[in-house]
C-alpha cells in the first residue's frame, strides 16, 4: 500500500463516485433502438402481396433458398389466373374520362358549348355533302355536254378578201385570209412576192408539158397559172412564220374528211384552209404536164405526170350546221355555205387535202 494514501483521501474518492452516481440516476435510460429487419421483411412481403392482389406487376430478383436470385414478376399469376395489367389501367382510365364528361355535361356552360360544336359539326357535314352532290351534278352535266356532239358552229372574225387582182391566186387569198385572222397585218400581194415559189409551166419543141410538182411550187405565174397543192401552200405559210419569229406551224392535211375537221378544229374556233372547187362545180383534168422540178420534201420524182383539175378553189372553213357547211370564198367575195354531200363529194375529188395553223 502506498503510505502517502490517507483516510482523507479515501473518503474524497467515495464522495467523487456518490456524485457520479447522482447524476447518472437523474438521466432515464433510453436502450439503443436497433432495426427489426425480420419486421421490415414481413412488412415488405406484405406490400407485394398487396399489390400483387391490385394487380400490380414489379419485377424483382428475390432468393430461394439455395440464396439463387431468381426473377419473377408479382402479379403474373394469383391464385391460378393470368392478370392483364394493362386492360385494367385502360379499363380505369375510360372510366375516369367518363366521369370527367358526365360531371362536365352537368354543367351548364359547358353542356351549351357541347350543344354548339356538335349543330356546327353537323351543319358543316351537310354543306359538304349539298357541295359534293352539286359537283357530281355539275361534272355529269358537263360530261354530258362534252359528249353530245355539236350540231351547228360558225367562228367569227375570219375576213373575206375578194380576189381581184390575183386572178388565178385563190390559195395566197385563202392563206392571207387565215394569217389575218390570227393576227398578222399582211395582204395578198406581199404574200405572193415574198413567199410564194412560182415555177413555170411551158412545151418543149414536140409540144410536149413540162412544169413543177405542185406539192413544190405554184405551177405558173399568180395571174393566169394553175395552182398549188396544200403541202406546197404549207411550206409557203411555215418559211413566213419563220420570217416573223412565230411559233406557229402549218401543217398539211390529207384523208381527214370535213365533218372530222370541224369537230376538232373549227369548234375550237381554228379555221381550216380546204381545196375543193368553185362553187363546187364538177372538176375535171384540163392539163397535164412532166414533171421538171421537185424540192427535198415530197414523193413526186422528175418525170412524173402532174394532172391540174379545172375549177379546183382553195377557201377557208369557218363553220357548219346540220345541212351546210361555211366557207370564207375569196371568188364570191363573201361566206358562202353548201350543201355537206356535194362538199365532200368535191373535197374527195380534190383529194382531200387541208391546212391548219397553230
Amino acid at each position: 500500500m502506498n503510505d502517502d494514501y490517507s483516510e482523507n483521501d479515501h473518503n474524497e474518492n467515495t464522495d467523487n463516485y456518490m456524485d457520479y452516481l447522482d447524476n447518472f440516476a437523474d438521466k432515464p435510460y433510453r436502450p439503443k433502438e436497433r432495426p427489426n429487419k425480420k419486421s421490415n421483411d414481413s412488412r415488405n412481403r406484405n406490400k407485394r402481396k398487396r399489390n400483387s392482389e391490385k394487380g400490380y406487376s414489379e419485377s424483382k430478383k428475390q432468393p430461394n433458398h439455395r440464396g439463387i436470385y431468381l426473377e419473377f414478376n408479382y402479379g403474373e399469376n394469383i391464385g391460378g389466373k393470368k392478370t392483364d395489367n394493362t386492360k385494367r389501367r385502360r379499363q380505369r382510365r375510360i372510366k375516369r374520362i367518363k366521369r370527367r364528361i358526365i360531371r362536365a355535361l352537368r354543367r351548364p356552360a359547358t353542356a351549351a358549348v357541347i350543344v354548339s360544336v356538335a349543330l356546327i359539326i353537323v351543319i358543316a357535314s351537310v354543306t359538304s355533302v349539298c357541295i359534293s352532290n352539286s359537283a357530281r351534278n355539275t361534272a355529269a352535266e358537263t360530261n354530258a355536254a362534252e359528249s353530245k356532239p355539236v350540231t351547228s358552229y360558225r367562228i367569227n372574225g375570219v375576213p373575206v378578201i375578194t380576189q381581184t387582182e390575183l386572178k388565178a391566186g385563190c390559195e395566197t387569198y385563202a392563206c392571207v385570209m387565215l394569217l389575218q385572222y390570227l393576227g398578222f397585218d399582211i395582204d395578198e400581194f406581199e404574200f405572193a412576192e415574198n413567199y410564194l415559189i412560182t415555177m413555170p409551166v411551158s412545151y418543149d419543141e414536140e409540144g410536149r408539158m413540162y412544169g413543177p410538182d405542185m406539192n413544190s411550187a405554184y405551177a405558173g405565174d399568180i395571174y393566169t397559172g394553175y395552182g398549188v397543192n396544200a403541202p406546197g401552200m404549207a411550206k409557203f405559210m411555215n418559211t413566213f412564220f419563220k420570217d416573223k419569229g412565230s411559233k406557229l406551224t402549218a401543217t398539211p392535211l390529207k384523208g381527214r374528211t370535213l365533218e372530222s375537221l370541224c369537230n376538232e378544229y373549227v369548234v375550237n374556233n381554228i379555221p381550216v384552209m380546204v381545196w375543193a372547187t368553185t362553187d363546187m362545180a364538177e372538176p375535171f383534168v384540163k392539163a397535164s404536164w412532166i414533171v421538171n422540178y421537185v424540192d427535198d420534201d415530197t414523193d413526186t420524182k422528175l418525170g412524173d405526170i402532174m394532172e391540174w383539175q379545172f375549177h379546183e378553189h382553195c377557201m377557208v372553213l369557218i363553220g357548219f350546221d346540220e345541212e351546210n357547211y361555211y366557207f370564207c370564198d375569196s371568188v364570191a367575195g363573201t361566206v358562202s355555205f353548201f350543201g355537206k354531200e356535194i362538199t365532200e363529194k368535191r373535197y374527195s375529188q380534190l383529194g382531200m387535202q387541208a391546212i391548219v395553223a397553230k
